[in-house]
């Protein structure tokens, strides 16, 4: 049985929690399997489930799976496999797959002495049966427990993001990130028909072929940006502290959050290095100013702040920044949304809250026509988006000028 390389680890990894985050044919759901069959044969002792949100799913996805890998070794005959209920169990130690759905939550319970769950399209369920499905891995064993959940990372808003990845994660884990570059056994067409989405859909690439959090919906504004790798990003030097024009946006807030992102400009790329982020009814302007002061960026950068606030600008500036008011007028919103998606934007991962507004921020729909306008929805979180707007207020102004950020002001 031969392993992807890149899931060597994985094979041998104990901990309790593990999450395997892949694009599509990575191979993520093929060396779960291997996994599972394997500790079966040589670990007498070992019951698994494995489980999905809708039960009629399993047949023709994992259940199919194991009957193939088993199948291709040729080890068919040391099995006994049922369809109803769906069981496959070693015949040389009575070891056992259970494969059920969670259609019905209660039934989960029945389960008793399980040693490990594999939860395929993790994304499909909800946290309510994440945390029923651990609480079932229970009981002596002397082997160590563990709950193994596959994904495609298609919703950077859900649970999963915001429990295992995010800055306010609950749970710890052991996390592997592959793609179809991890898996040798792909042949060309499929190859191609992945990296057809480069050009068919951005946000498809990004969760499907480079297996980064994104959030799918045909009113997306932004499809034009990536979080920075640096294996895959060789051209972007990901370093404020090398680049000589850069600018930061400034976005108040009271009951929002109160923003400030440090970008350039680089060619077609637009970079985003770093985030300020501060929200609180008891954070002040002072908060927020020892926050970017803290960082200390060079004295030349230039600071667009949001000029519904001219007091906050004069304190700024009483700081020793140069701010430069931006006033909003008529089609503001829609040149400067215009201007950004012209570029390739790149975020560096630690700006969290600008990753997860770029990936939800959506034009207007209307469920009645089925109708997308070219406007902004009004009740969506977009604090890091103004400030990005701000960033580049006097560049989409000044068209046929744009050769250099400091250079328009």
């Amino acid at each position: 049985m031969e392993i992807l390389k890149a899931y060597k680890d994985f094979m041998v990894d104990k901990n309790r929690l593990i999450l395997l985050m892949g694009g599509a044919g990575s191979g993520k759901s093929h060396t779960t399997a291997q996994k599972l069959l394997l500790k079966i044969i040589n670990e007498k002792g070992q019951k698994f489930l494995i489980v999905r949100k809708v039960q009629k799913t399993l047949k023709n996805s994992v259940y199919d799976l194991f009957m193939s890998i088993i199948e291709s070794e040729g080890i068919m005959t040391e099995f006994t496999t049922y369809t109803s209920p769906m069981e496959i169990t070693y015949n040389f130690n009575g070891n056992k797959l259970i494969f059920t759905g969670l259609d019905d939550p209660e039934k989960i319970k029945s389960f008793v002495d399980l040693t490990g769950i594999w939860i395929e399209e993790s994304t499909e369920i909800n946290e309510k049966d994440f945390r029923q499905l651990n609480l079932r891995m229970r009981g002596e064993s002397i082997y160590q427990k563990n709950l193994t959940m596959t994904f495609n990372p298609v919703d950077i808003n859900g649970w999963i993001y915001k429990k295992f990845f995010s800055n306010e994660k609950t749970y710890e884990a052991s996390i592997y990130k592959t793609t179809y570059r991890d898996n040798k056994f792909l042949d060309e067409d499929y190859i191609k028909t992945l990296e057809d989405l480069k050009t068919a859909s951005a946000i498809d690439w990004k969760i499907y072929g480079l297996a980064e959090w994104g959030a799918i919906t045909e009113n997306q504004v932004f499809t034009n940006w990536e979080v920075y790798d640096k294996d895959r990003h060789k051209d972007i030097v990901m370093d404020y502290t090398k680049h000589e024009k850069l600018l930061c946006g400034i976005d108040w807030g009271s009951t929002h959050a109160s923003v400030c992102l440090l970008i350039t400009l680089e060619k077609n790329n637009l970079l985003i290095f770093d985030e300020t982020y501060i929200k609180g009814s008891k954070t002040t302007n002072m908060d927020f100013f020892k926050l970017i002061g803290n960082k200390k960026y060079p004295n030349s950068v230039f600071y667009l702040a949001d000029s519904a606030e001219p007091r906050s600008i004069n304190e700024l500036r009483r700081s020793g920044k140069k701010v430069i008011a931006v006033k909003k007028g008529r089609d503001s919103v829609k040149h400067a949304l215009d201007f950004l998606k012209r570029y390739r934007i790149i975020v560096h991962p630690s700006c969290e809250n600008t990753i997860k507004e770029l990936t939800s921020f959506s034009y207007m729909y209307d469920e009645r026509t089925d109708s997308i306008y070219n406007i902004p929805e009004t009740n969506q979180q977009d604090d890091c988006i103004a400030t990005l707007r701000y960033c580049v207020d006097r560049l989409w102004r000044v068209p046929n000028k744009i050769k250099a950020c400091a250079s328009l002001y």
